[in-house]
């Protein structure tokens, strides 16, 4: 399962300090580690930050698919299952739910 957050690191976030800081570091490797706990060793997991040039020029599709919706936006397997705030729990839910539709 690929797994993709697309973020604006460049943005301001929410005052009310609203869903997690996809662009920290510590926030994304804890993300990783529980996507390998729930699907193991096959799964991809990338942050893609539409602040970087480098990211938008290789990733065109995704990039333009997420600019039309409220950030951050998860995608898992290319379509998207959560835009706008969410947090560690709505994101393994969101895998959970996606994996119940391919059974």
């Amino acid at each position: 399962m690929d797994i993709v957050i697309v973020d604006n690191s460049a943005e301001g976030k929410c005052d009310a300090r609203c869903g997690v800081d996809w662009s920290e570091d510590s926030t994304r490797s804890l993300a990783e580690e529980r996507i390998r706990a729930q699907l193991g060793a096959d799964s991809r997991f990338s942050y893609l930050d539409l602040a970087s040039t480098e990211a938008c020029a290789s990733n065109p599709e995704i990039m333009a698919r997420a600019r039309a919706l409220p950030l951050p936006v998860l995608f898992i397997d290319g379509e998207p299952r959560i835009s706008g705030f969410f947090d560690h729990r709505m994101l393994t839910d969101a895998i959970d739910a996606t994996m119940e539709l391919l059974r």
